[in-house]
């Protein structure tokens, strides 16, 4: 689940497992490099065990650039502050 707007707008994401016909909590992905306002996870994507962020305000090429940030499952079973540019 996107959560764009946690963290003084820096984003991220939730987790969650199906276990049985129940649906539970995992836990929170917090990119790392994130700065305030960048709001990573506005949109997400998901194919088999990668997970891709869009961090519409980042700027790294230029005004309105924006970036993606990509998450394996390696990195998710972590759950804690996870993940890279």
């Amino acid at each position: 689940m996107a959560a764009h707007r946690q963290n003084g707008l820096r984003g991220g994401a939730y987790l969650y497992e199906q276990r049985g016909s129940f649906w539970i909590e995992t836990g929170p992905v917090a990119p790392l490099g994130v700065e305030a306002g960048e709001q990573a996870g506005w949109s997400v994507a998901l194919d088999g065990r990668e997970m891709l962020l869009g961090c519409p305000f980042d700027n790294p090429h230029g005004s309105g650039s924006g970036s993606g940030i990509m998450f394996e499952q390696a990195l998710l079973a972590n759950f804690g502050p996870a993940g890279g540019r």
